[in-house]
C-alpha cells in the first residue's frame, strides 16, 4: 500500500507508519463490504503500545467497499496527525 504523495511529504516517523501498513491493512480488518452504518474496529499491540483503529461508514442510506488505499490513507492521516491518535470524517467515512 502506497500513501498518497500529499502524505508521504509530511514528516513522520518512518517506522511507525511501515508498522501501520504491515500491520493494520493487511491483517484484513477494514476488508470488503461495509454496510449502512457499519462500524470495523481493529486493535494492535506494538511493542509496549496498543494501537486502535476503527473505520466507520457514515452513509445511512448505503453500504459501501472502502478500498485499500483510501483506508490505509485515512488512518495514516490519524497517526500522522497526533501521536495520541484522532479522529476525521472523509467522503462518508470516519476514520480513528
Amino acid at each position: 500500500m502506497k500513501l498518497s504523495s500529499s502524505l508521504a511529504s509530511l514528516a513522520v516517523d518512518a517506522p511507525t507508519l511501515h508498522t501501520f501498513q504491515l500491520a493494520a491493512i493487511p491483517m484484513g480488518a477494514f476488508q470488503g463490504w461495509f454496510a449502512s452504518g457499519e462500524v470495523k474496529n481493529l486493535c494492535y499491540q506494538y511493542g509496549d503500545q496498543k494501537w486502535e483503529f476503527q473505520i466507520t461508514n457514515l452513509n445511512q442510506g448505503a453500504g459501501f467497499d472502502l478500498n485499500d488505499d483510501s483506508c490505509a490513507n485515512g488512518l495514516a492521516r490519524e497517526i500522522i496527525g497526533c501521536e495520541s491518535g484522532g479522529q476525521s470524517d472523509n467522503a462518508g467515512w470516519r476514520f480513528r
